[in-house]
């Protein structure tokens, strides 16, 4: 399968999934498809960062593309609000654009380190202080009760790599830097992932600590993979692998095994455009009859 063909796979189990999260009394095998989807298209992203001619120019037209449709978003939910007196603005979470863009970046950064290009002290240390401000202004948004969607923006291009999940932009290193072994390395990943975010290993680590009153170390522990990291390092969690099916991601292994290295037509356009216009789609068939 060639990298379009793999996005073309992804589009359809994320549809899938978002209708089925979108629509109520949906099959819940929509949300289980969907599983496979987000780890597919960050492959894709890993791949076109390998192999573009013009990284910046990925770069920029990744950021672009996150930033619009962010805003498209952003203005679809004070647009209901404006008419309904409601903030549906959770129904947003989707928004997966920022995620893409921050690995993709977060890749660039270490190559850029890695082969000592031109000027790459001064570019790495903007990209700290970009992260740590932005991690910064999500804490406030967070911590602000505000009712105007703000939180939408820490979803987009704007984020910092904690709050677009450690675990996930994890996975753009892994695909990127595993070469040869790169489906051995992602089943391996997935069981760390299922550890992390289902079994809520982090939170019983946390509560094995509290437990022998290692308070200093608890409160360091708690700040670091809390605050700094945003994973759940203090609510310990019953798994329910039908509900919580993130797990499932797993079978995102078979696609992968029939990837042949070629790009395939492209279809750019069309991969940039279905992206917001079946979430908006979706979120307004919602409202409007659900």
């Amino acid at each position: 399968m060639s990298v379009t063909a793999l996005k073309i796979l992804a589009v359809v189990l994320m549809i899938v999934d978002h209708i089925g999260k979108f629509i109520p009394d949906a099959p819940i095998w929509f949300r289980w498809l969907g599983r496979i989807s987000a780890p597919i298209f960050i492959f894709c992203i890993t791949q076109a960062v390998r192999y573009t001619t013009n990284r910046k120019r990925y770069l920029t037209r990744l950021f672009l593309f996150s930033l619009m449709t962010t805003f498209i978003f952003y203005i679809a939910v004070l647009g209901v609000f404006c008419m309904t007196g409601e903030m549906h603005e959770t129904e947003m979470g989707l928004n997966v654009t920022g995620l893409l863009f921050q690995g993709a970046l977060l890749i660039s950064i270490i190559e850029m380190v890695r082969n000592r290009e031109e000027g790459w002290k001064g570019k790495l240390a903007i990209y700290c202080v970009y992260q740590l401000i932005m991690m910064f202004l999500a804490k406030c948004i967070i911590a602000w009760d505000g009712n105007w969607g703000y939180e939408l923006w820490i979803t987009g291009p704007l984020s910092s790599i904690t709050f677009s999940s450690v675990l996930w932009i994890a996975l753009f290193l892994v695909f990127y830097y595993s070469d040869r072994k790169v489906l051995r390395n992602y089943v391996l990943y997935c069981i760390v992932f299922f550890a992390v975010k289902e079994y809520t290993l982090l939170a019983r680590i946390g509560g094995r600590l509290r437990y022998y009153q290692l308070n200093w170390l608890s409160r360091i522990y708690e700040f670091i993979g809390g605050e700094i990291l945003n994973l759940n390092v203090s609510k310990i969690e019953t798994v329910n692998l039908l509900q919580d099916c993130q797990w499932m991601m797993i079978f995102a292994v078979i696609p992968l095994f029939f990837y042949n290295k070629k790009y395939g037509k492209g279809f750019r356009k069309f991969f940039y455009i279905i992206y917001p216009v079946h979430i908006l789609i979706l979120y307004f068939i919602n409202l409007c009859y659900y």
